[in-house]
């Protein structure tokens, strides 16, 4: 019971974690990709 509890907090904060480093991610590749575009043209 208690360790089902204990991995859905933790499976939880993973994924909040995943989230924020994923939106970091994406914004710099964006960024990068949008810089590439623009040095393109």
């Amino acid at each position: 019971m208690w360790s089902d509890y204990l991995s859905l907090c933790g499976s939880n904060r993973m994924k909040k974690k995943r989230e924020k480093v994923g939106k970091k991610l994406s914004s710099v590749l964006f960024a990068d990709s949008t810089q590439l575009l623009s040095s393109w043209l």
